[in-house]
């Protein structure tokens, strides 16, 4: 299964939503009475957004200034020149190519699993049926753009005419991977009593698991020294459910 939406015409926002999804599956009779069945299923998305920069500025800009794709600094980061003042970046930052962003986030889902059911132990009266999946989930954010930080310079090491104050670039870096995964058992049984009343019984268990970077930071060692870590971790849910039921066909 395939699908991609195109935004062609859209300046700011959602440019482009892809999809495809891959699933493989087999079933064997081994006998009259056992079956297995497995599966494999890939999962891949996708979503673009851009948008332009955004900056307070109220003055009029210049297109050959600090930062534009025809007057940039070939020594600094991607091309972005630094201001060398306030007053330059004010007066630009509305026009600076560099501060121009965009975002590309991709979700990799991997699926396995396995069902097996038998019927006809107990004189025919029972069937019994279980089932194993395992799921890992990867998503991926990247980043394009980025933005000035104040740093201090001198002339020494900027040029002519800097100033102790200046504003460089810093580009858009991306995030580090987030992964969970999922682990699903479920077994089941159903007894007939006759051939209008049986009772069914079921069990589930789940476990999910999530690597997350923004818990990166919550434990002492990582968190900045004036920081208090709140020594969160990435969380883990686990699930168990049972189930009973009797059924009565008329």
């Amino acid at each position: 299964d395939y699908n991609k939406d195109n935004y062609n015409n859209t300046a700011a926002g959602l440019t482009e939503g892809r999809s495809w999804i891959l699933n493989l599956d087999a079933a064997v009779a081994v006998t009259d009475n056992l079956s297995i069945t497995g599966f494999v299923t890939r999962e891949d998305r996708r979503t673009a957004t851009k948008g332009p920069g955004v900056a307070n500025s109220n003055a009029a800009g210049n297109a050959a200034a600090t930062g534009t794709a025809l007057n940039t600094d070939p020594a600094s980061l991607v091309g972005c020149s630094a201001y060398t003042s306030n007053a330059q970046e004010l007066a630009n930052a509305k026009i600076d190519p560099c501060l121009a962003w965009s975002t590309d986030v991709r979700d990799k889902v991997d699926t396995l699993g396995i069902t097996a059911k038998q019927k006809g132990l107990l004189a025919g009266k029972l069937d019994v049926s279980g089932s194993l999946s395992y799921t890992r989930a990867v998503t991926t954010q990247t980043f394009a753009g980025g933005t000035y930080v104040s740093t201090l310079l001198t002339t020494a090491n900027f040029g002519t005419g800097a100033t102790a104050w200046s504003r460089t670039y810093l580009p858009a870096a991306a995030m580090p991977d987030v992964t969970t995964k999922l682990i699903s058992i479920s077994l089941g049984g159903k007894y007939k009593f006759d051939k209008v009343s049986a009772v069914q019984v079921g069990y589930t268990f789940q476990r999910l698991r999530n690597d997350d970077w923004i818990y990166y930071n919550n434990v002492p060692g990582v968190l900045p020294a004036s920081g208090l870590p709140s020594y969160q971790t990435a969380p883990v849910y686990s699930l168990q459910a049972i189930s009973a039921a009797y059924i009565f066909t008329f």
